[in-house]
This record gives structure tokens, C-alpha cells and sequence, in this order.
């Protein structure tokens, strides 16, 4: 009996679990030791065995910006791109060639004569030279584009995003998206600031003799701040939900990204374990599909993932907490990597309220985030839900402290969420605004006084 399976054509995201996925991941870690130890010409050799690598498709705007940064820093400016294009333009035609003498070997001409063999190896030296002169031109015009594109994206510091959405959409469609998000986030109508201050409670060196006389177990990284008229501590975040608890009146929560991924958990339960998708599912025991986290993650369920999305998107408050309730109840302690069942923060009765206070409309756009691209949005949401379920007020918001600074992934997540008409802004501890203007418009609030601790 024919087998129907052997048909079917594995998809990329198979290529994860291959050893040559996992050789590629070693080389990738190895990247930065080599930098910092200044080998640059071998950093370089590997960047360029690996762009001609199928593996590791996520890595390659890494991958770029590195082997750009090395030849920069090993060459010059004005030699950077030409000992990429020399290192590429050999790869690739090295590569291509091997494959085209594979195709061409035939069984049988082993007892060809000598000389035939020998004509024939310098009418092919004479074509290697020809089709590598042919190839360096079209490599020309590629990495021209690219090292402007490079350029361009330092002067707006943007530069991985400006990489990743110029080598290529199968890399991930969701890229130039972001990049369009990123741009727009430089606009300072997208998010508030807010400035608090506080005295700052425990020295370092307080901390550690703390520590040696075994009186406190302190986190010594993490900056403590101090209450005087109650003598307590704070770390930052939870400074940040007092300050909004005592002037704002918000019930707050420090979760970050685990509230966005336990809603991608459980609104999406069906569609993450859509069983109808070949490889996906090898075991009753996974707990999440094999292709989780790929591209082929969502394009291979869009149109499910859409409806469903869809659907979320016209729930009511009433319909949205049902919906929640449901889902909860019936899956409750089943594999899934997304929902901590044991969460004593993200338990039934306040994801509930927290999902209905946000809406349908809006979590759905949350959610749809993690559906297109989790290996990117999985991180850097804002530290801080804030919501009032009195009023229907929702606040997200991310908290700095003095030496602290927004990544790439949080100024995309802000800038998302705004666009997605969801309120957030940056709450600065201790900080003055970098416009003196600004600074004198501003009321930087402090956090404990008399009236309000």
C-alpha cells in the first residue's frame, strides 16, 4: 500500500529539531565571545558559513548586523562592505558550483581520457570566472542597498529592525510591520511619561552587610526605595503600583508578559492544539505544537486564527468573562505551556476581571500579536496592568529607574498598544526629563508625603 505521507512536504519549521539547527546555535553563542576577544576575521568566517545555512531563519538579521559590525570594526568604514561582498561573492559562488558539478556527475565516466579532463577543468575555470564576475555585480547592487539601509537605520537607532525587514519576508512577515511601529514610536504623541521620585532606602554597601550578618536576603542589583513615614522598602516596580494605588487609585499588578500570554492561552486554546497540521503533534504530551513560535505557526492556521480573533473582537463584557470562565474550568491542569495554573496573581476570578475591564476589541489585538509573531512579541510587554473595574479604567505601564533604559521590543510594545487606543506610558523613578522645557512643565510627584502613605 502506498504511502500518502510521502507526499507531503515537510515545512521549514522541521529544520529546528535538525542537528544542523543546533550546530548553528552553538556557532551563534560563540559569536560574541569571539568578538570580545577581537577575532574578527574567524567571527566573520562563521557569520558567513551560517547566512548560507538554511538553519535558523530568526537569526539572520543578527547574524547580518554582526558580520557588518566586525568587518566595521576590523576594517573601517570604507572597507567593511567590500570584504563582505569578497566574503559572500566566494561562499555563494563556491556553493552554487558544488551543487551544479553534483548534478552534472554521472555514473560511467570514470575511464574518460585524461586530456578530455583537462580541457574540460579550464573551460570550467573560464566559466567559474565569468558566472563569479556576473554574481559580484548583482551581489553589488544588493549590499549597496543594504549598507545605505544600515546608515539610514543608526542615524534613527533602529538598526536591527532596519536589517531584519530588508533580508527578506520569508525570514518573518511580521517584520516590516514592526519597523513601521518603531519609526512611528518616535512621535511623542504615541505614550505619556510620568516622573515620580522617592528617597532611595538601602545602600549597596548596607545591603551587603546585611546580607553577611544574615539579617536580609537583598536582591543587590536592584535598587530599594524607603517609605519614611511607615520604614518600609520598596523595590522599583512595586513603587511604581503604590505610587499609582495612593494618587491614581488603580488596583495594579506587576505580571509583564506572563497576563498577555496566559490570554493567548486560554482565548486561543483550540487553535494552538488544531490537531490537523501535519508533524505538529508527535506526542500526547507536548505542550505546545512543534511549530509554536515559527512563522508557519500562524500561516498555516490563519484562517481559523482569524475567526476566532474575529469573534473575541465583538464580545461584550459579559460574553468576553464567560468566554474566559469556559475555558479555564475545561482545561484546567492540561499541558499547556502559556497558563500557570498555580499562579496565585493570574488566577480565574482576576484574569476575569482584568479581560473584561480591557474589552474584546482590544485583548484581541493583544492576543493577534502573539498569534503572528511569539518569538518576538513573547517579551517587553509593559511592567504593569493598572485598572479600576468601578470606572472601566485599563493602564499599562512600564517602569524605569534611574539607570534604566527601553529596549527595542518595549518601544514596539507601546507603541502597539497605543495605536491599539490602550493607554500606557513610562513612569520614571527618580529621573528629569531631557528637555528642560519639559522639565519645567512637568510635576514630578513624590510618592510618599504626609497627607498620602
Amino acid at each position: 500500500m502506498e504511502n500518502n505521507n510521502l507526499s507531503i512536504k515537510k515545512p521549514l519549521f522541521i529544520l529546528r529539531y535538525k542537528t544542523e539547527s543546533k550546530v548553528a546555535s552553538v556557532l551563534n553563542e560563540c559569536i560574541d565571545f569571539l568578538e570580545k576577544d577581537r577575532q574578527y576575521d574567524v567571527a566573520c568566517l562563521i557569520l558567513t558559513k551560517l547566512l548560507l545555512s538554511p538553519a535558523k531563519p530568526e537569526r539572520r538579521g543578527k547574524w547580518w548586523h554582526a558580520i557588518l559590525e566586525s568587518n566595521w570594526v576590523k576594517t573601517g568604514s570604507k572597507n567593511a562592505l567590500f570584504r563582505m561582498k569578497e566574503h559572500l561573492s566566494k561562499m555563494l559562488f563556491r556553493q552554487n558550483q558544488g551543487k551544479k558539478k553534483f548534478n552534472k556527475k554521472k555514473p560511467g565516466n570514470e575511464d574518460e581520457p585524461k586530456d578530455d579532463i583537462e580541457f574540460d577543468l579550464m573551460q570550467q575555470e573560464d566559466e567559474d570566472e565569468k558566472e563569479l564576475k556576473k554574481q559580484k555585480k548583482e551581489n553589488d547592487k544588493v549590499l549597496n542597498q543594504l549598507l545605505n539601509d544600515v546608515m539610514m537605520s543608526q542615524k534613527n537607532n533602529i538598526l536591527m529592525t532596519q536589517l531584519n525587514s530588508q533580508i527578506g519576508d520569508v525570514i518573518n512577515p511580521d517584520l516590516a510591520n514592526q519597523f513601521q511601529i518603531l519609526k512611528e514610536e518616535a512621535n511623542l504623541d504615541f505614550y505619556k511619561d510620568t516622573y515620580i521620585k522617592c528617597k532611595k532606602g538601602l545602600t549597596y554597601q548596607s545591603q551587603q552587610q546585611q546580607i553577611v550578618n544574615g539579617e536580609a536576603q537583598v536582591d543587590l542589583m536592584r535598587p530599594i526605595y524607603h517609605n519614611p513615614f511607615k520604614n518600609e522598602f520598596y523595590d522599583v516596580e512595586n513603587l511604581a503600583l503604590r505610587f499609582y494605588s495612593l494618587h491614581q487609585n488603580l488596583n495594579g499588578m506587576h505580571c509583564e508578559n506572563a497576563l498577555g500570554q496566559t490570554f493567548f492561552g486560554l482565548l486561543m486554546w483550540n487553535e494552538i492544539f488544531y490537531d490537523k497540521i501535519p508533524y505538529v503533534f508527535q506526542t500526547p504530551y507536548q505542550a505546545t505544537p512543534l511549530d509554536f513560535g515559527t512563522k508557519d505557526f500562524y500561516l498555516q492556521r490563519q484562517e481559523i486564527i482569524d475567526q476566532r480573533l474575529e469573534k473575541i473582537s465583538l464580545m461584550n463584557q459579559s460574553q468576553l468573562g464567560q468566554e474566559l470562565e469556559l475555558q479555564y474550568d475545561s482545561n484546567r491542569n492540561k499541558f499547556n505551556a502559556l497558563v500557570g495554573w498555580d499562579s496565585l496573581r493570574l488566577n480565574k476570578r482576576r484574569l476575569i476581571e482584568i479581560g473584561q475591564v480591557i474589552g474584546g476589541l482590544r485583548l484581541s489585538r493583544i492576543v493577534k500579536n502573539y498569534c503572528v509573531d511569539y518569538k518576538y512579541w513573547n517579551h517587553g510587554m509593559p511592567d504593569l496592568i493598572l485598572w479600576d473595574s468601578d470606572t472601566g479604567r485599563v493602564k499599562f505601564s512600564e517602569v524605569k529607574s534611574e539607570t534604566d533604559r527601553l529596549s527595542e521590543v518595549q518601544r514596539a510594545w507601546i507603541a502597539y498598544l497605543s495605536q491599539s487606543e490602550i493607554d500606557v506610558e513610562v513612569c520614571y523613578v527618580n529621573r528629569q526629563p531631557q528637555s528642560q522645557d519639559e522639565a519645567e512643565k512637568l510635576d514630578i510627584v513624590d510618592v510618599f508625603t504626609e497627607n498620602k502613605n
